[in-house]
């Protein structure tokens, strides 16, 4: 259920971003960061490293674009929205989405023959 009085269509884009930084990570196998499948190519593996972090770098600035909404937007002093809700919803939704990046990352096993 959506709350349009209470939120402004800008406050997405940073599910946006988590969402982009989500796939931007784990498009990088593991292989390629150690440079053992990835050797072909203009960049090799420091291409396959510089889209790994700048992942990572995009996924942890729109959890903290998040957080400044929540802070900046629905708890300051002068904020005109009537719930904090959505705020919350925002950040919720950016830490479900890195974290489920860094556990799907992290958390298998690549195996070259299975």
């Amino acid at each position: 259920m959506t709350d349009p009085d209470n939120t402004k269509d800008l406050f997405h884009l940073c599910g946006v971003f988590s969402f982009l930084s989500m796939l931007m990570v784990n498009m990088v196998s593991n292989g390629q960061l150690r440079g053992e499948s990835y050797t072909d190519g203009m960049f090799g593996v420091v291409a396959a490293k510089i889209w790994f972090f700048f992942g990572f770098l995009i996924g942890f600035g729109a959890f903290m674009g998040s957080l400044v909404i929540f802070f900046g937007e629905y708890l300051s002093a002068d904020s005109h929205f009537t719930s904090v809700v959505p705020g919350v919803q925002f950040v919720l939704q950016n830490v479900s989405i890195l974290s489920s990046s860094l556990v799907y990352r992290f958390g298998r096993s690549e195996d070259l023959w299975g």
